[in-house]
């Protein structure tokens, strides 16, 4: 077995490794997941015609990963992974089968519904509801993770008793501090590498070890973003489907975009913040909810200035 095999194994198994600390999912998820038990709001941020069309079908359409407001938001950690391996002399073919390895990795069946704690955000009202048509939808964070768990797993409780066709629900907070990217990045990254230069010699383990690793990194690209991004300040829940293939099985397209859909509670939506400067009333949204059932939404103007 040559050293970088050794290497591999040793830190495979023993939990005081700097890899294992960063790659068992028993450890990680808990360390990215954000606390429902907190008592706070979250907001959504999206158009006014959108929550038209959301009040009037009483349910949200949550988008699968890839299809997110930043085309390249999944590509971000595959490509702060190539970093790393160039600092480690990996050879083309190594970062060119980690990239191709990745894209086709783990939780290709996710869906990803955005959430941020700051309800008068300058920066979401520009990025998701331009034209002044914006509106911040407010949620109990409990309530979020009760209704999308309860739909997801079909009112099964506990995960063991899971199936095919149920789903996962995380949820996450979302890191944009680049030295915490890389404390968790780099470990991962480097046991690929010497399992990736040892699997001639030893096939089975060092598969195994390879497939650990994406499964890690898969999670962290789902988590993480570019610092530049960080004033969206996001919370954010991922929905994943439990299949016996890794083909993507959303419950419906909105035109090429596949969505996974959930039924909203009329208690659910607790406010509504209309962007400053709109021009829709906010008698005309009271009405528009009351008329739809959702009797209890506090609908009221942006403290923003503009």
């Amino acid at each position: 077995m040559p050293q970088n095999g050794r290497i591999a194994l040793h830190n495979y198994y023993n939990e005081d490794s700097d890899f294992y600390k960063h790659a068992s999912p028993q450890l990680i998820i808990p360390e990215l997941s954000y606390d429902t038990n907190i008592d706070e709001n979250l907001y959504h941020y999206t158009t006014i015609e959108s929550l038209i069309k959301i009040v009037h079908s009483k349910e949200w359409l949550i988008k699968q990963k890839d299809f997110m407001n930043d085309p390249k938001e999944f590509r971000y950690t595959i490509d702060f992974g190539i970093t790393i391996l160039d600092s480690l002399r990996a050879t083309s073919d190594e970062k060119r089968l980690f990239a191709e390895t990745l894209k086709k990795g783990p939780f290709s069946d996710s869906y990803i519904w955005s959430f941020a704690k700051n309800k008068n955000s300058q920066t979401l009202f520009g990025n998701y509801s331009g034209n002044k048509n914006g509106v911040a939808l407010g949620f109990k964070l409990s309530e979020i993770q009760a209704v999308l768990a309860t739909h997801f797993a079909h009112g099964k409780i506990d995960p063991n008793n899971f199936s095919e066709g149920d789903a996962y629900v995380f949820p996450l907070k979302v890191i944009y501090d680049k030295e915490v990217q890389f404390e968790y990045l780099k470990p991962v990254v480097e046991e690929w590498l010497f399992a990736k230069r040892s699997l001639e010699q030893d096939w089975n383990d060092m598969k195994s070890i390879m497939e650990d690793c994406f499964t890690a990194i898969t999670i962290f690209a789902l988590d993480f973003k570019n610092p530049l991004l960080w004033q969206e300040e996001e919370i954010r829940f991922l929905v994943t489907n439990i299949n016996a293939d890794s083909a993507r099985h959303p419950e419906a397209y909105v035109g090429e975009v596949p969505v996974v859909k959930c039924n909203i509670e009329d208690t659910l939506i607790g406010e509504a913040i209309v962007q400053t400067g709109n021009l829709v009333s906010l008698e005309s949204l009271k009405k528009l909810f009351n008329d739809n059932g959702f009797t209890n939404v506090d609908v009221k103007e942006s403290e923003l200035p503009y």
